[in-house]
């Protein structure tokens, strides 16, 4: 997860949304002090002349977001289907689909009906395409990114292999069960979860 320098989480969700979207009506704007995306649908919003005001009055304050290409889109089906697909009938049926529409949904949509689940691959996939880019795109417009650390400072498990990452070293089972005890006794765990003899 990425944060601005004023400690500020950035809403990664939305800015992947954004530049996913394929509507011309819908415009989104990356917000560079609270790291919020702001949303607005010209011609359904009623308030919508209201928000580009404030946007246009604020452009360095509210910066709208690139969304991706439909060519973009279409090169990334193509890319998964070759290297992850490969042969058979599903190829066949998705390039079927690209040669008639560069939109995701129906692709998904065939995905979600193949028994091989191809569609828990793509999901991955695009998460990992969208990700790169809108980290890409909060460099190019100057934004300095802080990377929050995934453990919680509450958590005696994740303080623990904290410790240990940045240690390098691997954790002994001795001091596994003494942190997974620790844990235990403040709740932090679900004990059915967790092997029985770290407990």
């Amino acid at each position: 997860m990425f944060s601005l320098k004023s400690g500020n989480k950035i809403d990664e969700s939305g800015i992947c949304n954004a530049m996913a979207n394929s509507s011309v009506l819908d415009k989104f704007f990356f917000d560079t002090e609270t790291g919020k995306v702001v949303f607005v649908s010209i011609g359904f919003d009623s308030n919508c002349n209201e928000v580009l005001k404030k946007v246009q009055k604020n452009n360095k304050k509210y910066i709208e977001i690139l969304k991706v290409s439909d060519s973009e889109k279409h090169s990334q089906m193509k890319e998964f289907i070759n290297l992850i697909v490969g042969e058979g009938e599903l190829k066949d049926k998705l390039n079927f689909v690209l040669s008639q529409s560069q939109d995701f949904y129906i692709f998904e949509r065939i995905l979600e009906k193949d028994k091989d689940g191809f569609i828990h691959d793509w999901v991955q996939w695009k998460y990992d395409y969208f990700f790169e880019k809108m980290e890409e795109w909060l460099k190019d417009i100057g934004i300095e990114l802080e990377e929050e650390s995934p453990y919680f400072d509450d958590c005696p498990v994740c303080q623990f292999m904290k410790k240990i990452e940045d240690g390098g070293e691997s954790p002994k089972l001795g001091e596994l069960k003494k942190v997974f005890q620790e844990a235990r006794k403040n709740n932090d765990i679900d004990i059915n979860k967790i092997d029985p003899q770290l407990l």
